[in-house]
């Protein structure tokens, strides 16, 4: 018979020979575990997934902007929920990230594929965890849900994001972006801006690698499906009534 679905994650080669947990914990890095069935099974079949990187090299004269898509047919009967992961820029000399030029990959995508844009979410983590809070800041109106892993946000405009249903993930042993970076974006949308839903899961024995646990547990993206963008607002620009022509729908492998 045909073997059970997995995939293996190799350690990051940022990574290779600085474990961002070494000496923090008996758990070390744990990029390399195996994803389970039951996740492997949700996210190939339920969603879509985009991950954007930017690289931009000291002689480059341009920014090159590299995309994945992989998951369902783009040619589906009903549109495909979308997760938007690790929305940030990999600069050789640094890091960050440019939500004008993430926001209009994300209009293109829509426009050429069959996507609900009523269930596109967002996560990431370390500076793609900033880059989910940033993203989200920058288009409040857009995304279904936000899952901010390891990250941190900028408090003073927790407001805009109160109505967008949050879960949050950090390891209470992160020595690279601590804990308090997370706690002080969950404080500001609790009890400052009185948030519609935000969950903080915490993790008392990890580092920096708080992504591992949180992407193997099958409940976020059950999360993840359950909920739909609050009051289905039109997308800045929307044109109702556009079809995409069936031969621009293509199936990425």
């Amino acid at each position: 018979g045909m073997s059970a679905p997995s995939i293996d994650i190799p350690l990051a080669p940022r990574l290779r020979g600085r474990n961002p947990n070494k000496g923090k914990s008996g758990d070390a890095d744990l990029s390399g575990t195996p994803v389970s069935v039951e996740v492997c099974q949700i996210v190939a079949e339920e969603f879509i997934t985009v991950t954007p990187s930017l690289n931009m090299g000291k002689k480059a004269h341009r920014c090159a902007l590299k995309t994945e898509l992989r998951g369902v047919l783009y040619c589906l009967t009903s549109p495909a929920a979308v997760i938007w992961t690790d929305p940030n820029c990999d600069i050789e000399y640094g890091y960050g990230w440019n939500h004008s030029i993430l926001t209009a990959l994300l209009d293109h995508i829509v426009q050429s594929y069959r996507v609900d844009i009523d269930r596109i979410h967002v996560t990431g983590f370390s500076m793609g965890g900033y880059g989910t809070w940033d993203l989200a800041l920058s288009t409040p109106q857009r995304f279904a849900t936000l899952m901010p892993i390891c990250g941190g946000g900028d408090t003073v405009r927790a407001k805009n994001i109160k109505h967008v249903p949050q879960w949050v993930h950090h390891g209470e042993r992160d020595d690279i972006i601590p804990i308090s970076a997370s706690e002080k974006m969950v404080e500001a949308l609790l009890r400052e801006v009185d948030a519609r839903e935000v969950r903080f899961s915490r993790y008392p024995e990890a580092a920096h690698d708080s992504w591992t646990r949180a992407y193997g547990d099958v409940e976020v993206w059950r999360w993840m499906l359950g909920r739909r963008r609050v009051d289905g607002g039109k997308e800045v620009g929307e044109v109702e009534g556009v079809v995409v022509p069936e031969g621009n729908k293509v199936r990425v492998m």
